[in-house]
């Protein structure tokens, strides 16, 4: 289930977190750059992302996790394939005896979590993540991928340079 923009709309305004005129505004600016309103609240400053994130994760009633703040190992984060991972805007970023820790944008996701409880035999713990925070975070698969090629580059250049005049083939 996705953010209730009502609900947050009313939780911003009563918690005293906007005025109604700040709401206002950035939901005019919302439908004026055809940008979500947490994006709008977060990039214009009218609240931190982190303090933002804290108020939708309350309403999912999960907790909140800033990606940022977090060093994520690869065998962790490979747990969900990077095409799932990108696609349903959701990342893993720990493992305990609690289970798979999983930041998402919709913690309602329940053919997700069922997806990587099949697929790992192992709990799923959901949190929420801002959007921006998760899509930072999976450009660690792509880091991983290019010191994969890195590792292949430099062994492929040590065997070169172990071989002699006579072992290379030249045209």
């Amino acid at each position: 289930m996705p953010i209730d923009y009502q609900k947050l709309q009313k939780v911003l305004v009563e918690s005293e977190l906007l005025t109604k005129d700040q709401l206002n505004m950035a939901q005019e600016k919302s439908h004026s750059t055809n940008l979500p309103l947490e994006k709008i609240l977060s990039e214009y400053e009218f609240l931190s992302g982190e303090h933002l994130g804290q108020v939708i994760a309350d309403i999912f009633e999960v907790p909140f996790v800033n990606l940022k703040k977090k060093s994520i190992e690869d065998g962790v984060l490979r747990i969900i394939p990077e095409l799932v991972a990108k696609k349903q805007n959701i990342i893993s970023f720990d493992r305990d005896q609690g289970g798979i820790k999983v930041a998402m944008f919709d913690p309602g996701d329940e053919e997700i979590i069922q997806f990587i409880q099949k697929k790992t035999g192992e709990q799923v713990v959901r949190y929420f993540a801002m959007s921006n925070d998760i899509s930072e975070a999976l450009a660690h698969y792509n880091r991983g991928l290019k010191e994969e090629f890195d590792d292949i580059i430099k062994q492929n250049i040590e065997a070169a340079r172990q071989k002699t005049g006579e072992d290379l083939e030249l045209p």
